[in-house]
């Protein structure tokens, strides 16, 4: 379908809306120390799932715009996700000098390996202190350092598949 089946005028306003909104996190990821276009109050539970939402929004931004600058943003998260960070800890199992090793998955846990499940991206930091683990280990922590490697902490710790499917998404943009 694409632009010859849309409507002009529609295409135009959703096509400018999207490069508007990947403009605004091109302008966040530049003030940032890691190269991200996370805010303080963007460290949710569940985090890492922005970030690569935020990344997959700029690969679409490149898509209809040809704009590089997008997708060298768009990596820029995924070097995030695999330990470019404040914590210098890779948030996908199995990658990385310094990866996850005790995430809240219980097919993980309960296997009797010591390695997790590899390929597993897991929720990243939760200013919000979520859980009994984070309440009792993270206090006055800043909001990136809020996570845990701890299979007790559900809040920044837990795997879920709406987490890892954008992070394919944008790793298989990057993988030639």
């Amino acid at each position: 379908m694409g632009e010859a089946g849309t409507l002009p005028s529609l295409y135009a306003e959703l096509r400018e809306g999207l490069l508007a909104e990947a403009d605004r996190l091109l302008r966040q990821s530049r003030h940032d120390g890691y190269r991200i276009s996370l805010l303080e109050q963007d460290y949710i539970w569940g985090s890492n799932m922005l970030v690569m939402n935020h990344a997959m929004l700029l690969l679409a931004a490149e898509h209809f715009s040809g704009e590089q600058e997008y997708a060298a943003c768009a990596l820029d998260h995924l070097h995030y996700l695999l330990g470019r960070n404040v914590l210098g800890i890779s948030y996908v199992s199995g990658f990385g000098e310094h990866a996850v090793m005790h995430p809240h998955h219980r097919p993980s846990v309960g296997d009797h390996v010591l390695e997790p499940v590899p390929g597993l991206v897991v929720g990243g930091p939760d200013r919000g202190l979520h859980d009994e683990y984070v309440k009792k280990h993270l206090r006055r922590k800043p909001a990136a350092q809020c996570y845990a490697d701890h299979e007790d902490s559900y809040s920044t710790n837990e795997v879920t598949i709406y987490w890892n499917s954008p992070a394919l998404f944008v790793t298989a943009r990057f993988n030639c």
